[in-house]
């Protein structure tokens, strides 16, 4: 899906080998968060962009409390981009160590 939205990347929250996860706030309403994976194309065989689809196919049938909220995808012509619910909780694995 191709989209234009109006939201400020503010900072980053994680990164690895494919792209980086971004907070992101809406421009009109500063208070609506959320997280953004930001997807380098780029860096994507054809195997890793179909495995990304069956991944964004499996999150759209999950609701579940206990699991990240997917909200939608977009692209352009050098990322995908995944917007998911915020967790600001920390990461999981600092958690349980």
């Amino acid at each position: 899906m191709k989209k234009t939205y109006d939201i400020n990347l503010t900072k980053v929250l994680g990164s690895g080998s494919f792209g980086k996860v971004f907070m992101a706030n809406n421009k009109k309403d500063p208070s609506i968060k959320i997280a953004i994976k930001v997807i380098n194309k780029k860096g994507l065989s054809d195997e890793d962009l179909t495995n990304l689809m069956n991944e964004v196919q499996l999150m759209q049938t999950v609701d579940h409390p206990n699991i990240v909220k997917y909200y939608e995808t977009y692209d352009d012509v050098k990322h995908i981009y995944l917007c998911m619910e915020l967790c600001t909780g920390g990461e999981l694995f600092s958690q349980i160590i």
